[in-house]
């Protein structure tokens, strides 16, 4: 049995990050010969590209730092050995154009609409909460009490991200158990696990020779396999986040530049 595809889009270079607001997925990928970052922006409602293969000015030292209604705030290095030290602009995703822009500073904290920076051209390093959609800002005070923790999940702030088990949990030592009787597999270093309505979604790493080979593997309820897929088979090192679940689509990445959505059902 396979589960239905609904989409597989690949890209020229490696998936290097993806960023998810509503139906939106933010995809960017890394060309390491032509030192290339390039932005494509996915719609999970139709399963089209709004549009592909956006580079900008500053091609190599540049990174997405928000992404807030129809705007997504990208930053770039003035100098690549202080990377506190950062421009950012907000870009319209509908008309595709810069709307703001602001040099030296040094983002603190995310907000829903706003981004609070600390503006490092000034003596006193003023800090200052610039309003995403309007690119205008007020100035504050002191910092945020709140410590904002960076997400390890490869799209934070989802219901349904996997979760990680190293190869010193027990939890990992029970899957091991499991896919050894069930499959015959030994598998090493680390899983991602997720029970999402009737399946159970398990991406775990072998060895082969010198590398990693890392598949994903959906069972259902009765732990009968409906599908798998081998999402790389040329690791040199543990990989976690391998894959998520919006809106009923199970999204994974294979061999690097294949970016895949599977429906799963009840």
């Amino acid at each position: 049995m396979k589960l239905p595809l609904i989409f597989s889009e690949a890209f020229e270079a490696p998936i290097w990050e993806m960023h998810l607001n509503g139906n939106y997925l933010l995809i960017s990928t890394r060309d390491k010969e032509k030192l290339e970052v390039a932005f494509n922006l996915f719609d999970l409602s139709s399963n089209t590209f709004l549009w592909r293969d956006i580079v900008f000015e500053e091609a190599w030292w540049i990174g997405v730092s928000h992404f807030f209604n129809d705007v997504i705030v990208f930053h770039t290095y003035a100098d690549s050995q202080d990377l506190e030290q950062k421009s950012l602009f907000g870009f319209n995703i509908v008309d595709r154009s810069v709307i703001w822009a602001f040099d030296q500073v040094n983002p603190v904290l995310l907000n829903e609409g706003s981004i609070v920076c600390l503006k490092l051209d000034t003596e006193k390093k003023e800090l200052i909460d610039i309003n995403i959609k309007e690119g205008s800002f007020s100035t504050a005070e002191k910092l945020p009490d709140i410590t904002q923790k960076k997400s390890a999940a490869l799209i934070p702030n989802l219901n349904h991200n996997p979760l990680h088990y190293g190869d010193d949990s027990t939890a990992f030592e029970s899957v091991a158990k499991f896919l050894k009787l069930q499959f015959n597999v030994e598998i090493v270093g680390a899983c991602d696990y997720l029970e999402y309505k009737a399946s159970i979604i398990v991406s775990y790493f072998e060895k082969s020779d010198d590398d990693l080979v890392n598949t994903l593997v959906i069972l259902n309820d009765k732990m009968e396999l409906l599908d798998s897929y081998v999402l790389d088979s040329s690791l040199k090192g543990l990989a976690s986040d391998t894959f998520f679940i919006v809106n009923e689509a199970l999204i994974f990445v294979r061999n690097k530049n294949l970016l895949s959505g599977l429906l799963i059902e009840n």
